[in-house]
């Protein structure tokens, strides 16, 4: 199995998953709590819906993630502007400190995952992630 392309991106992933639940536990979140937080910071005012394709879950996942993550006290939640019936999104200020530390932690496991790369080594593999995932994506 090792020389199969998606059994070792499959590892590699579940690793990383592990590795940041693992440390984000310090600070009450998950790895898809993170990257809601993160879609949320790059985007405020998004909607559950559009989250969750950012985040690649269901809208139910994601309904269930904002849920939690408005429970502890991360995020609030206001009627939107442009269409009344949504819900935009947005962090509460013990939200962005928890991101920001949270930041930090995800970038030392990311560095530790590069560790035996180089400079160009890392850009190849950006480059070359990304070519795959286009290939996927085009039948979309």
């Amino acid at each position: 199995m090792d020389d199969r392309i998606g059994y070792l991106l499959k590892r590699v992933q579940h690793s990383l998953r592990l590795n940041m639940d693992h440390e984000l536990r310090e600070f009450g979140i998950t790895s898809p709590q993170y990257a809601a937080l993160c879609a949320i910071e790059q985007k405020p005012g998004l909607s559950g819906n559009r989250m969750a394709k950012w985040c690649f879950v269901t809208p139910q996942t994601m309904h269930s993630i904002v849920n939690k993550l408005e429970t502890a006290g991360l995020i609030a939640r206001s009627i939107n502007d442009e269409n009344s019936s949504a819900l935009s999104i947005y962090l509460t200020e013990s939200g962005v400190t928890t991101l920001k530390k949270s930041h930090q932690v995800v970038s030392n496991i990311e560095n530790k995952l590069l560790s035996n790369l180089n400079a160009d080594d890392i850009e190849t593999l950006r480059i070359l992630l990304s070519k795959c995932a286009t290939s996927l994506d085009e039948d979309d």
